[in-house]
């Protein structure tokens, strides 16, 4: 049985992500793979430690189901040159 991801130890809001990522204090972006086609967002920030998960305008972790559309969503946050890390199960 693939091991459970852990949780994050922060939450933001994509405004604030966006904010984060246009003044350079994203330091890396992880895609969470939380089971078989269900994937979570998560920030590294220059000034907290620890990982901040996006959460969706409902509060609720912000999830995708697609890879493709979540490169969609960082072409539209404009992720520019942000490193971004895939963790997968299994």
């Amino acid at each position: 049985m693939p091991a459970k991801p852990k949780d994050a130890a922060h939450h933001i809001i994509e405004s604030a992500l966006v904010d984060y990522l246009r003044s350079a204090a994203v330091s890396e972006l992880v895609i969470v793979e939380l089971e078989p086609g269900v994937y979570r967002l998560e920030a590294l920030l220059t000034w907290r430690t620890g990982r901040s998960a996006l959460v969706a305008a409902r509060g609720g972790i912000r999830t995708w189901r697609s890879l493709d559309t979540l490169r969609r969503f960082f072409a539209a946050v404009e992720v520019g040159t942000t490193p971004i890390r895939m963790e997968l199960i299994g």
